[in-house]
């Protein structure tokens, strides 16, 4: 019963881990093109 447990709890983290990563890279990449798209109008 306990180990089941601690599993579900394991895959919980796990999810929630890969979604935090996966939503900082989607930041960094929007900060990124909102960089660069900034850099290019400054030259236009």
């Amino acid at each position: 019963m306990l180990d089941s447990t601690f599993l579900k709890g394991s895959i919980q983290i796990h999810k929630l881990v890969t979604t935090i990563k996966s939503n900082v890279l989607m930041l960094k990449d929007i900060i990124v093109t909102k960089n660069l798209f900034l850099f290019l109008v400054k030259f236009v």
